[in-house]
C-alpha cells in the first residue's frame, strides 16, 4: 500500500520522518520525499511511503493523534493515482456514465427555444427583386 504524506516541513529528512512515524528499519518500506516548485518561489513538499506490511499502513491511517514534525501536522492518507489532468483525459470518457447527480435541470438546446431557420416561406415576394437575364452583352 502506498501512503501520501502531505504538508512536510522543509527541514525533514527521510530518516527522521520514518522515526517519527514509528517505522523501524526491520519493516520493509520505501519513502520518497518530493519537492515541487510552485509559483512565487514556494515549494510543495510531500512524501510517498510504500509499505509492504498492511498492518503498518492501517496503523498510520487509523491513528487518532496527528503526526507532528517541527510543529506542523502531517496529512496522512492513502495515495490514489490520478489521470493526467482530470477524468475527461481518458480515451473513453464520453461512453462512461456520470457517477454524480445531474446539476442541469433541462437540456440547454431546447427545440422550442431555437430561432426558426431561414426557409423559403420567409423570402420576400419575387416582385421585389426581379432579375432579368439577357443574352446581349452590355
Amino acid at each position: 500500500m502506498i501512503l501520501y504524506l502531505g504538508n512536510l516541513p522543509p527541514s525533514v529528512s527521510e530518516g527522521r520522518l520514518l522515526k517519527v512515524l514509528g517505522l523501524t528499519s526491520l519493516s520493509p518500506s520505501r519513502l520518497r520525499i518530493v519537492k515541487k516548485p510552485l509559483q512565487g518561489g514556494r515549494v510543495a513538499r510531500y512524501g510517498l511511503l510504500q509499505l509492504q506490511e498492511g498492518r503498518d499502513a492501517r496503523r498510520l491511517l487509523k491513528g487518532r493523534r496527528p503526526v507532528v514534525v517541527d510543529g506542523i501536522a502531517i496529512e496522512i492518507r492513502e495515495f490514489h493515482r490520478r489521470a493526467a489532468a482530470n477524468e475527461r483525459r481518458a480515451l473513453d470518457w464520453r461512453q462512461r456514465a456520470w457517477p454524480h447527480p445531474e446539476r442541469r435541470k433541462a437540456e440547454r438546446r431546447q427545440p422550442e427555444a431555437r430561432q426558426p431557420e431561414f426557409g423559403l416561406s420567409q423570402l420576400p415576394e419575387p416582385s421585389a427583386y426581379e432579375v432579368s437575364y439577357s443574352s446581349e452583352p452590355r
